[in-house]
């Protein structure tokens, strides 16, 4: 008798248990699911709706999945940098701070550097003439500036070429 009580109680107990492994599976595999959404919209360059779903992955997926956590950091502090927007500077640092050792901190500073070189944060009124020029044809970082200011390059042709 006593025999049959203790495997009533176990019986009872794992089917109390089923489901709420159950709902962590599903929960798992919603935040993998928003996950692939994200990377897709990125590598799509959509990087606004991708920046939206990575901020959400970021405080989702701390609990299921910590390697996406910091993935989903650092995609959604590059979707502020390629969409110009004002935190991108903290967003960047911000990933550098919490995760300096991380596969992605070379790209990050990368990144980093990119976003102060088209907000023109290196350009001074002390040194110089305070005139700046970019030639967009002639070299990476002219053309990188121009690029995300939308200036398109101009190629000049003689009739010899």
């Amino acid at each position: 008798m006593q025999r049959i009580k203790s495997l009533l109680v176990i019986a009872v107990v794992m089917m109390a248990v089923q489901p709420v492994f159950g709902q962590k599976s599903s929960s798992d595999e919603g935040v993998r699911q928003l996950y692939r959404q994200a990377v897709d919209l990125y590598q799509k360059e959509k990087y606004a709706s991708a920046q939206h779903l990575f901020d959400k992955l970021t405080a989702d997926a701390a609990g299921v999945d910590d390697e996406m956590a910091r993935e989903a950091c650092f995609y959604g502090a590059v979707c502020a940098e390629r969409l110009g927007n004002s935190d991108a500077d903290f967003r960047l640092t911000e990933f550098l701070r919490r995760y300096p050792q991380n596969k992605h901190t070379n790209m990050a500073n990368f990144y980093l550097g990119n976003y102060h070189y088209a907000a023109g944060d290196y350009v001074t009124t002390e040194d110089g003439t305070g005139i700046v020029h970019i030639a967009p044809t002639f070299g990476a970082d002219d053309a990188f500036v121009a690029r995300n200011a939308g200036i398109p390059p101009v190629f000049m042709y003689t009739k010899k070429g």
